[in-house]
């Protein structure tokens, strides 16, 4: 009797242990299909990422901002540069 009762006991451990290893195989899948998931969205994500980028950098040409000022008639800036006078040659004018 002692020897069915262990033997039972040692096909309930084995079953047990086949369970358990289903179970975390099939978890382990699940994980690897997820990051094959997250994967692709990170790459998608990069693409899309440098294509902003990219229309960013387009946009804030110096060609594209004389156009955008050009469009919306703004008048270029004047510059003027003013000459430097010494004290020396103020004090001298009668």
């Amino acid at each position: 009797m002692k020897k069915i009762n262990l033997i039972l006991i040692t096909y309930l451990m084995v079953g047990l242990l086949v369970v358990l290893q289903v179970f975390y195989s099939s978890n382990r899948a699940t994980d690897g299909d997820r990051l094959s998931e997250l994967n692709a969205r990170l790459n998608t994500l990069t693409l899309e990422n440098e294509q902003l980028r990219a229309d960013i950098y387009s946009r804030i040409s110096m060609e594209n901002i004389q156009k955008y000022a050009e469009e919306s008639q703004m008048i270029p800036a004047t510059v003027r540069n003013l000459s430097t006078v010494s004290v020396a040659s103020l004090l001298a004018q009668p």
